[in-house]
């Protein structure tokens, strides 16, 4: 369950005690379609980069011969955006795309890492492989993966609201992804180092 100071909650109504009023603090950022659909891709498909492992493979298909169609079902089909929410507000005023809400898996993902110890760095390395995960297969959206994070992340790793350009860096909110200059020491053993993905 979302932590009190996590984005994830927007994705739940949310109202004041009855016995100071009851009124309503806000209104829930997605709701459940009727008809949640599976995606149509299969386990071969060229557009899953890296491929699925055999392991990953054999539990999709069941038993069944491979290739065989995923049983996957991307939020993106399951979820509509409420236009009047505050977190659609907010994404809209900003300029950014939304899928389904604030990642809920994503704010889990961290607040088990904290339980379990994991360094300042280790949280960097598991923000970006969410977003990488979890963009590409329509989940979420950048913006809603990086808000999912935000409670858990360490100030010098903080996101930033915002796409405008400076004259030092260009898109600095999608910068944060991984700062730039930013060396990380992992606790499980690699150091894996900055690198300029653009331009």
């Amino acid at each position: 369950w979302p932590t009190k100071n996590s984005w994830a909650n927007f994705n739940f109504d949310a109202s004041l005690p009855k016995d100071v009023g009851g009124g309503v603090l806000w209104v829930r950022a997605r709701t459940p379609l009727v008809n949640c659909t599976e995606t149509g891709l299969m386990t071969d498909s060229p557009e899953i980069y890296p491929p699925l492992s055999q392991r990953e493979i054999e539990a999709q298909c069941e038993g069944k011969a491979p290739p065989c169609k995923l049983q996957w079902y991307p939020e993106a089909n399951c979820y509509n955006i409420v236009a009047d929410s505050f977190y659609a507000e907010r994404a809209t005023r900003n300029g950014y795309r939304m899928v389904a809400g604030p990642s809920g898996t994503t704010a889990n993902v961290f607040q088990l890492a904290l339980s379990l110890g994991f360094t300042n760095d280790d949280l960097l390395a598991f923000r970006v492989v969410m977003t990488a995960w979890l963009v590409q297969s329509n989940d979420h959206s950048l913006l809603e993966t990086m808000l999912a994070a935000e409670a858990q992340m360490p100030s010098e790793y903080s996101m930033q609201w915002g796409r405008m350009s400076c004259d030092h860096d260009k898109w600095p909110d999608f910068q944060r992804i991984w700062p730039r200059g930013t060396t990380l020491h992992t606790s499980w053993g690699p150091v894996i180092q900055s690198f300029r993905f653009l331009p």
